[in-house]
């Protein structure tokens, strides 16, 4: 066999015994092992000719030559192969970050879930708490409302004393309202003092005895617990060609109803009758309430008529308005 040849087949042995050995073993020994046997064969076998003497034939040179590349090709796959494990690992341990990372937010979610579900319950708690005192207040206190009076005309027409109607609420609900438990709870304790209005003499600037000592001693009523919504007959009449003032009184508030008497011929029974109802002051509130507090101006007064109100009208009868 030729020289040629015998190098052909012995790079062609070397390279199928590269990737036997790169395909089969997985294992590889650290970077720069197979190096430093190349650099210990590259001193030593030259060493051992020498001191033999002999020079290396042409299969010798073959064979370590061949010893030596593979030796290079080794190296370079224990090089390939150590990036591909680093690179391995370094994805694997940046996968466990990320697991331990995700694990620690999934922690933090549920604890704050919790919470959240916790401070819900909690606030629930406290409304329903909350509403069964409400519910036991205005149970106790009674309602927000107020009743009004109106004069009705009598059967027999002469008849000077005239009946009076309560009704409440006395200001009716607008269409389509709902009413709260606090406009539909019954009033609780509602009194009635009635005192004329004193309306002077122009001739001689006096009043009567008898309105006079109605500003002293009202004529009193208690009507005690009335429902919502209620309509019945009063247990009071009203006198015509007067006009008064009604201090009523609930558990939870004070209201003053002022009811004129004005001659018209047209009118039922001749007479037309205005009402304006304001509330006086607040006996008890939740939230801030002021003395003389407004709830609502829905009725205009009379010039005569201001002279005796503090606030406005929050319901005043069809007359009144005019």
């Amino acid at each position: 066999m030729s020289l040629r040849g015998v190098w052909v087949y012995f790079f062609i042995a070397v390279a199928i015994a590269y990737f036997v050995i790169a395909l089969s073993v997985s294992w590889h020994p650290p970077v720069g092992v197979y190096i430093g046997f190349l650099a210990f064969l590259g001193v030593a076998v030259p060493l051992i000719r020498q001191r033999e003497g002999q020079p290396f034939s042409v299969q010798e040179r073959a064979f370590w030559t061949g010893v030596m590349a593979l030796l290079v090709l080794l190296e370079i796959g224990s090089i390939y192969k150590g990036q591909r494990e680093h690179d391995k690992a370094q994805a694997k341990a940046q996968k466990l970050q990320l697991d331990g990372f995700q694990e620690i937010g999934d922690g933090l979610e549920a604890a704050i879930t919790q919470s959240q579900n916790q401070f819900d319950a909690e606030t629930k708690k406290m409304g329903n708490i909350l509403t069964q005192q409400n519910a036991t207040l205005t149970q106790t206190m009674g309602g927000v409302g107020f009743p009004m009076f109106r004069p009705m005309p009598p059967i027999d027409k002469n008849d000077g004393m005239w009946p009076v109607l309560m009704t409440t609420p006395g200001k009716p609900w607008e269409h389509g309202h709902i009413p709260t438990p606090m406009e539909t709870a019954p009033l609780v304790d509602v009194t009635v003092d009635i005192s004329e209005i004193l309306q002077p003499d122009l001739t001689n600037m006096t009043v009567s005895a008898e309105a006079f000592e109605s500003q002293f001693l009202p004529q009193h009523y208690n009507l005690g617990t009335i429902t919502i919504p209620q309509m019945r007959t009063a247990p009071f009449k009203l006198g015509v060609s007067k006009s008064y003032r009604l201090l009523i009184t609930t558990r939870r508030m004070v209201f003053a109803e002022r009811i004129y008497f004005d001659r018209d011929e047209k009118a039922i029974g001749g007479w037309r009758v205005s009402e304006c109802v304001s509330q006086e002051y607040t006996l008890y509130g939740r939230n801030t309430v002021t003395s003389g507090e407004k709830l609502k101006e829905n009725a205009r007064t009379k010039p005569h008529l201001a002279l005796w109100l503090s606030v406005p009208c929050i319901q005043g009868s069809q007359s009144e308005l005019t």
